[in-house]
């Protein structure tokens, strides 16, 4: 009967679990051990065989879902496990996946739909595995943990590595969309606390801080309407608060917005050149220098990279020109290209 009450502890525990994570405290499960007369490294062990079943759980459907690494940190210090005992049950979920999917796992056609399902756990295994072993404070632990778990499947650390962050990316970009695109309030140090709960790297995090910034310049500036693109000055006021938030350079956010609106402003000097073209005098230069001045404005363009624009649209006029004038003479069009070179001299 006492045994039977022992192992009843562990059951007792997830009657408790079962009321919600948020529910109950560690003290309580505690208390279970010599409520029952278990003695604590039995008790422990089948508080690990717990958190192994809802590991275990986890596992059984491929799609990675937010909840389930923060349930699985927070049932971790509900049951008061240390880091090896962890590392230990990950390992022994991973040896349970191996050995249901090891056909489809070492199968060399990738494209089959249950190949691909077994990659798909595995990339869930490893980024939940990953963040879990990232809770180590031991350096050597965490390698150990990380290492074993690699060899498991024949991985090299660099491919581990690559598809930890392949899970992680999108639930970060996510994050990203919602606080820049749609305006949900964030601060840049939730941001980073997500980006270091998921394990993007720095790298990664740059690359999708640029990108998602570019998605908020382009949707304010709207380049597809053309003459009609502009930032306003709260415009630019709201991408000056992204810049904060992403924790972008001011060079960098001033070279992505400058990718936008440069082609819009080389557009309006090609018009401006056209026109002055067609006038074939200076007397309307300058309204047309006054509409640049303006557009410049509009675009929110810097002096120095109105003065390389209008550089580049000169040169690309002139080439023009000169690559016409050079075709009329070669088929000896003399009317054509006598309008931008002066007449051959009279042969002797």
């Amino acid at each position: 009967i006492d045994e039977e009450r022992r192992e009843a502890a562990s059951t007792a525990a997830a009657a408790l679990l079962k009321r919600g994570l948020s529910a109950v405290t560690a003290d309580e499960i505690a208390s279970l051990a010599p409520a029952f007369g278990v003695d604590k490294p039995r008790y422990q062990k089948q508080l690990s065989e717990l958190f192994l079943y809802y590991l275990s759980a986890c596992l059984e459907g491929k799609q990675v879902l937010p909840a389930e690494l923060s349930e699985l940190l927070q049932l971790k210090e509900l049951l008061g496990m240390s880091a090896a005992q962890v590392g230990n049950q990950v390992y022994a979920a991973g040896r349970a996946l191996y050995s249901r999917h090891r056909a489809y796992l070492e199968s060399d056609v990738e494209s089959e739909p249950l190949a691909a399902d077994a990659q798909a756990l595995l990339s869930k295994y490893i980024f939940l595995a990953e963040r879990l072993f990232a809770k180590d404070e031991s350096e050597e632990g965490y390698r150990y943990e990380s290492l074993r778990a690699q060899r498991l499947f024949g991985l090299s650390p660099a491919d581990w590595s690559d598809r930890a962050e392949a899970v992680a990316v999108p639930f970060y970009a996510g994050t990203l969309d919602k606080a820049v695109l749609q305006a949900v309030p964030a601060t840049a140090a939730q941001l980073g606390g997500m980006r270091d709960s998921l394990g993007v790297s720095e790298a990664t995090a740059a690359q999708l801080h640029r990108d998602i910034f570019a998605k908020k310049a382009s949707a304010l500036l709207s380049p597809d309407l053309g003459s009609a693109a502009a930032l306003t000055p709260e415009d630019r006021a709201a991408l000056d608060g992204v810049t904060e938030l992403l924790g972008l350079g001011q060079p960098e956010a001033t070279e992505v917005v400058a990718e936008l609106t440069a082609p819009l402003y080389a557009q309006s000097l090609s018009e401006a050149l056209g026109a002055l073209d067609a006038a074939g005098d200076a007397a309307g230069c300058a309204p047309l220098v006054s509409g640049l001045a303006t557009r410049q404005q509009q675009l929110g363009m810097g002096a120095d990279a109105a003065a390389e624009a209008l550089r580049g649209a000169v040169r690309g006029s002139a080439a023009e020109k000169l690559g016409e004038a050079c075709k009329a003479l070669r088929v000896q069009d003399s009317a054509g290209g006598g309008s931008s070179l002066p007449p051959p001299p009279p042969l002797p």
